[in-house]
């Protein structure tokens, strides 16, 4: 979700394929149509594995704008008030739906079983509305993965502890993934090599620092999370 230019999707199907006996598909939400063409062209090659789909993602089904300061920008968003406006800033109507409705017979998932194992979020803020949309999937428990990024500065929920407990009251654990030196999943899915390692802490339930939310505010970086 976020698709972008379909870096992600492509390692993706590119780990499934190392895995003989992995058989998946990969559906990639791209709201802005620019970035979607483009994202359509880049995953041409990846023999029908990855469907490009030109959505937003979000609690309900419904149409909103989307800022954005042309093809790729990563930090197109749906939360106009905190996107930082430029001159050449640009705004186009976009079709959200929910994932709940994604897996269900009518919906684009479910035209291939509905059956969804792995999520990826990447929304510029928008991250708690699209959790929300996919109350039915958290509670069946049969997306095994989650992954999302939250950054304080652009979320709609301005506590950390907020998302953490959202995810956790499902039955998920859920972690924080970087470094002690402060490197973020990005550069680790990236290839990027550091002696201090990907490390992972626990911030749901008994786990959970009341602190975390405090020290966040302190600091000028975005959070990975993954919940299993």
């Amino acid at each position: 979700i976020g698709a972008n230019v379909g870096l992600f999707s492509r390692a993706t199907v590119k780990l499934a394929e190392a895995i003989d006996s992995m058989e998946c598909y990969v559906f990639a939400y791209e709201p802005v149509k620019a970035t979607y063409t483009k994202l359509v062209d880049a995953v041409s090659m990846s023999k029908g594995k990855i469907l490009p789909l030109n959505l937003g993602v979000g609690r309900h089904s419904m149409e909103l704008p989307i800022a954005f300061t042309g093809t790729g920008d990563e930090h197109a968003t749906f939360l106009s008030e905190t996107y930082q406006q430029k001159n050449d800033t640009e705004t186009e109507m976009v079709r959200v739906v929910a994932l709940d409705d994604e897996v269900k017979p009518g919906g684009n998932l479910g035209a291939l079983g509905g059956y969804l194992t792995v999520a990826k979020i990447s929304a510029e803020g928008f991250n708690y509305r699209i959790l929300q949309g996919m109350r039915g999937l958290l509670t069946q428990h049969t997306i095994k993965l989650i992954m999302w990024e939250y950054d304080m500065r652009e979320s709609t929920e301005r506590m950390l502890s907020t998302e953490i407990e959202f995810i956790s009251s499902y039955g998920y654990k859920v972690f924080i993934v970087g470094s002690k030196k402060g490197l973020d999943l990005q550069h680790f899915l990236n290839g990027g090599q550091d002696t201090d390692h990907l490390r992972i802490l626990r911030v749901d339930g008994q786990f959970n620092n009341k602190q975390l939310d405090y020290v966040r505010k302190k600091l000028d970086m975005k959070l990975n999370l993954v919940a299993v």
